[in-house]
């Protein structure tokens, strides 16, 4: 895949350790599950500590298109990588079922990886969904992209069958998710006060947030 490959689709996937194991854990996945699933066409995009959550391990897996994504799951789950090394990984965990399954807004933004990542789901109001989309890409991202550095990507559920219900996720059909990258820290911190002016604007629209902070491990 190269760094500026057009995916269709990516998961967030937030994944609650046993105390203490993020470190191990990160390690056994990075030795085994990161070349192994991009050689396959999982592309492995970014693995992150969270803000506030020691014990949880976030990372993001990406597919050119959902049909990839259903020869993907099955071959991956059922072959041999999975079979010596996803038992000892399900022993450090104890959840691994927090996961979204988006789609981009349009066809011309890409997930870059980045030292520090926000992300932010929004739950729209019955109907309101497009009219909350309109509002962030002419106000929000527009006003941003002039103040501030941020890689600022709107996605949005992707609702086709998820027929691996082996891995279950969520599928929103109210939900608009809004990732932003950051160079580091510093960068992050500097923003805050410029994004949380510009959401303020379509309030109305929203009836739930949710948000996280991630961090490159």
């Amino acid at each position: 895949m190269s760094k500026n490959e057009f995916l269709e689709v990516i998961e967030l996937r937030n994944y609650l350790l046993k105390p203490n194991m993020r470190e191990k854990f990160s390690y056994y996945f990075a030795e085994h599950f990161v070349e192994s699933q991009n050689s396959r066409g999982g592309y492995v995009l970014g693995q992150f500590s969270l803000q506030d959550n020691p014990n949880n391990f976030f990372w993001v897996r990406g597919f050119e298109n959902i049909k990839s994504r259903s020869r993907f799951l099955p071959e991956f789950y059922y072959g041999d990588v999975w079979k010596k090394f996803g038992g000892e990984a399900n022993e450090m965990m104890l959840d691994s079922d927090d996961v979204y399954l988006l789609k981009p807004v349009n066809n011309e933004q890409f997930f870059r990886k980045h030292k520090v990542m926000t992300v932010d789901l929004y739950f729209a109001a019955d109907g309101k969904l497009d009219e909350l989309i309109i509002a962030f890409q002419t106000d929000f991202v527009r006003n941003l992209k002039k103040s501030t550095s941020a890689d600022i990507t709107l996605w949005r559920s992707e609702l086709s069958e998820n027929d691996f219900p082996r891995l279950p996720v969520f599928q929103y059909e109210n939900l608009l998710a809004v990732i932003c990258g950051f160079e580091n820290k510093a960068d992050h911190q500097s923003n805050l006060d410029k994004f949380a002016l510009q959401v303020k604007e379509s309030k109305s629209l929203i009836t739930k947030k949710e948000s996280l902070i991630a961090y490159e491990i």
